[in-house]
């Protein structure tokens, strides 16, 4: 029998090293994505004061979440505005407030 190649070692030595790979993956604990529920949006326009460009409102009911876009005319993308969490909003509203 021959002594293996340079080129069979260096194929032993990949398989070994994607095996172990392999076996990593495979014995890893799970992980999970993350899920929303499907919402329900409402969306509407608001003039900015002191500005030319216009906001976007976007509600998500189920989520009671609130986000703001814009368009910017220089780089020709929608911006991200602003974000509020509406039900959190809401739960500082009904906390007694102290003097």
């Amino acid at each position: 029998m021959s002594q293996p190649t340079r080129g069979m070692t260096a194929l032993i030595a990949m398989n070994a090293a994607a095996l172990g790979f392999l076996a990593w993956v495979e014995l890893s604990p799970d992980s999970f994505a993350q899920t929303r529920p499907r919402g329900t949006y409402v969306a509407t326009a608001v003039h900015q004061k002191g500005s030319d460009t216009d906001l976007v409102w976007i509600v998500n009911e189920t989520t009671q979440e609130l986000v703001a876009i814009r368009w910017n005319d220089a780089t020709r993308a929608v911006e991200g505005f602003g974000y509020r969490n509406l039900g959190t909003d809401a739960a500082d509203l009904s906390r007694p407030r102290s003097n």
